[in-house]
């Protein structure tokens, strides 16, 4: 069988994109990068805009590869794009493979327009097992603004975009070399993409991207100060505090989605629960294409439980789920209970897999749908 012997490999999980308006560079054509040079040279590096300060926050603090799409303007629609053109978002239609996506110019937007562009990505993520990080308004200045947000914004999303996303308050301020270094107030959301690809690299997708060790790198001060209480205030409604502390500096203090309000007791609350669920789903489908031309039997299924099962098996043993034994730790099911015959003659092939991610202690159930030859063929 075409499948036998051969290992399910795990995706990256930290490739970011950046979309959004600068001065120089192709436009609304995914260019992929490797550092901050390469954007200088590609793109001319900082130049008053949001983008350049997001990129090079991405690499200060652990970042690695990157997709950079420059719009024609920091104006929602053309952040937004168009499908059929390809443009903004739907630029990102050739590339491949990507994690995170960021969108900086959405700290210049304000009500309905941040809604629009911030809705458009979080959907795109959804329909490419990605992650958005979105930035606030710069508007929202003081806890209660953020509060109000926290309580109002994230449900407009709708209960599917906001598990694919995450918000952090307040701003950071970058030493800015186009104005003497004086400080300036930047979109968190590059610094917190380099956060997640160091914490990837480091402790793998399934540790939170907060906590004491992630000092973000090239950060003086944040906007707004917070204290126990008002970061206690915030981390319940799914809003993330970035908090500044006297030995560890600026860090980030939060890690849920913008599902993540207690209230709403969702199984998506936490960033690490979501990323690794989007994770397995892509890396146990590209993993498993070898299924399509098969035919849709026990042979083919047996083969899938055994590929999946080892997959899951070692991330288990590098600590991406709770229980003291694999079996504690997650299921894989793949046999006549789960593929029918009305699957098999149409070629669907059914493979469920349970796991038990850190936290929540709960199962996640994840069901994939793969090709498999149809019983005609």
């Amino acid at each position: 069988m075409a499948g036998d012997g051969t290992a399910i490999v795990g995706v990256p999980t930290s490739i970011a994109v950046f979309v959004g308006a600068c001065a120089a560079g192709p436009m609304n054509t995914p260019r992929n990068i490797f550092s901050w040079s390469d954007y200088e040279a590609a793109y001319g590096g900082l130049d008053g805009g949001e983008l350049g300060h997001a990129v090079r926050g991405f690499y200060l603090n652990g970042g690695g590869e990157a997709w950079i799409v420059r719009t024609d303007s920091a104006d929602p629609s053309a952040l937004a794009g168009e499908q059929g053109a390809r443009t903004g978002l739907y630029a990102l239609d050739g590339v491949d493979l990507f994690n995170l996506l960021c969108l900086p110019d959405l700290r210049r937007l304000e009500g309905g327009a941040w809604l629009d562009v911030a809705t458009a990505a979080a959907a795109y993520c959804g329909g490419r097992r990605a992650f958005a990080i979105l930035d606030l308004p710069a508007a929202i200045a003081t806890v209660a603004a953020a509060e109000a947000w926290a309580r109002t914004v994230p449900p407009a999303l709708g209960s599917a975009n906001s598990a694919n996303a995450a918000a952090y308050w307040p701003e950071p301020q970058v030493p800015d070399p186009l104005a003497g270094d004086s400080l300036r107030a930047i979109a968190p959301s590059g610094i917190m993409a380099g956060i997640y690809a160091q914490t990837d690299a480091q402790r793998g997708v399934w540790k939170a991207p907060a906590g004491t060790e992630t000092t973000m790198s090239g950060v003086a001060h944040l906007t707004v100060t917070l204290n126990d209480d008002e970061n206690g205030r915030l981390n319940p409604l799914g809003l993330n505090a970035l908090r500044q502390f006297p030995v560890y500096g600026c860090v980030a203090w939060g890690a849920r989605t913008l599902q993540g309000a207690d209230i709403l007791a969702s199984d998506w609350k936490y960033v690490p629960v979501r990323r690794l669920t989007l994770f397995l789903e892509e890396s146990l489908s590209r993993g498993l294409q070898w299924t399509a031309f098969e035919p849709n039997a026990e042979p083919l299924w047996s083969a899938v439980r055994l590929q999946t099962d080892s997959f899951m098996s070692g991330l288990f043993r590098q600590g991406a789920f709770m229980g003291m034994t694999a079996n504690e730790a997650f299921f894989v099911q793949c046999d006549s209970s789960t593929t029918t015959p009305a699957d098999r003659a149409a070629g669907i092939l059914n493979l469920i897999v349970g796991f038990a991610p850190t936290r929540p202690a709960e199962y996640v159930i994840l069901t994939l749908q793969l090709q498999a030859a149809t019983d005609a063929d």
